[in-house]
């Protein structure tokens, strides 16, 4: 209270610095700064002395300029259709079966080896898969794997749970010993080490493409129990290198552009705040559906945007610069940053022997003694 009476012209005034002032005057109509049409000509001669070849191709040739320079004269007309080609738009959404609405009821809990052992084979005989883990925590290094999600094709996907368990009961408001007996029935789940095994076949298996969203840290996830996810192919990569800054990469924002969909929210099935729980703790049936969700957009996604690479002609940019930067980077985290401490004494030798010689030639150039330890 004392300090918003102490400084109340300050905050006043900071108010008004930050509002928008709605009477300020325009140095043009409103009406002139509606979205319009690009003036063809104008944009080819600013593309070509910028030498942006790929984006002139898009734009077209238009129309020659003319000789007096009038083609600059006209005014575009109104915007009334978009100006890149559909099938470079942004906001396309997915056709065919991408474009099939989501159905969680038919995604299946995986809770037997055999079940297991069936979703592998399909995958190894459609030769490409979406894969997505759940895990407790947001770092790779400390998660624990909850379970893995696969998915073949739309609403045809699975989630297979690990290592849920009972979210713990509520206290009674006695006192707790710790030797409360839960009398709940354990979860059924295929024992890790079994189900590891077999994922670790599948997801090592070089003539199966592994399509993640964010794969490096599955990656990592996967590579903390042994096993090394290849080949690969990551939507969120994928995305970059087409729209780069157009909008954000994450799944959500992906999901709701290409494929008109808003995905489950983390929080509708975890909660917020101080009633958080771990999605070890979710009931099988609703991580389910969020899981397996996760999988079945992932791949929707990368059925829409992988074929655009060759369009735009950016598989190179793809293939060589982002697609190997999950698993090198995830190797990077894991290996972690080696330090010498006798080469960094040496080097704070060296440095402060340095500063001496450079404090003494300041003082030598001011021809007196001067403070020289500033930036």
């Amino acid at each position: 209270r004392e300090t918003l009476i102490a400084f109340a012209d300050q905050i006043r005034l900071s108010r008004e610095l930050v509002r928008l002032d709605c009477s300020a005057p325009a140095p043009e109509p409103v009406e002139d700064f509606a979205v319009r049409h690009p003036d063809p000509v104008m944009l080819g001669d600013f593309l070509d002395r910028m030498e942006f070849r790929s984006l002139r191709n898009r734009v077209g040739d238009g129309k020659a300029p003319a000789k007096d320079g009038s083609a600059f004269a006209a005014r575009p007309k109104p915007l009334t259709a978009p100006v890149i080609s559909p099938r470079y738009a942004p906001q396309a959404v997915a056709t065919d079966v991408e474009a099939q609405t989501f159905d969680p009821d038919r995604y299946v809990c995986v809770q037997t080896i055999d079940e297991l052992d069936a979703w592998i084979q399909r995958a190894e005989e459609a030769g490409v898969v979406g894969f997505d883990t759940e895990t407790s925590a947001l770092s790779a290094t400390h998660a624990g794997l909850c379970g893995v999600s696969l998915a073949l094709g739309p609403n045809d996907a699975c989630y297979v749970p690990l290592t849920h368990e009972h979210e713990p009961q509520a206290g009674g408001g006695g006192l707790d010993f710790g030797d409360a007996v839960d009398t709940r029935e354990a979860l059924t789940q295929i024992d890790k080490p079994v189900a590891l095994a077999r994922l670790k076949a599948l997801l090592e298996n070089p003539a199966v493409l592994k399509v993640g969203q964010n794969i490096k840290y599955d990656i990592a996830v996967m590579a903390q129990r042994g096993v090394t996810v290849a080949p690969y192919d990551d939507t969120m990569l994928i995305s970059y290198v087409l729209e780069g800054g157009l909008h954000g990469h994450g799944m959500d924002e992906l999901s709701r552009l290409h494929l008109g969909h808003e995905p489950i929210p983390f929080k509708s099935v975890c909660g917020t705040g101080k009633s958080q729980k771990s999605f070890r703790h979710v009931a099988l049936q609703p991580a389910t559906q969020y899981a397996a969700e996760d999988a079945d957009v992932t791949l929707r996604l990368w059925r829409i945007l992988k074929p655009r690479l060759a369009e735009q002609g950016l598989t190179t940019v793809y293939e060589t610069l982002e697609r190997g930067m999950p698993a090198t980077l995830a190797a990077m985290e894991r290996a972690g940053v080696r330090v010498d401490p006798v080469r960094l004494r040496s080097l704070s030798s060296e440095f402060g022997m340095k500063m001496v010689e450079l404090e003494a030639r300041a003082h030598e150039l001011a021809g007196r003694p001067a403070h020289g330890r500033g930036p």
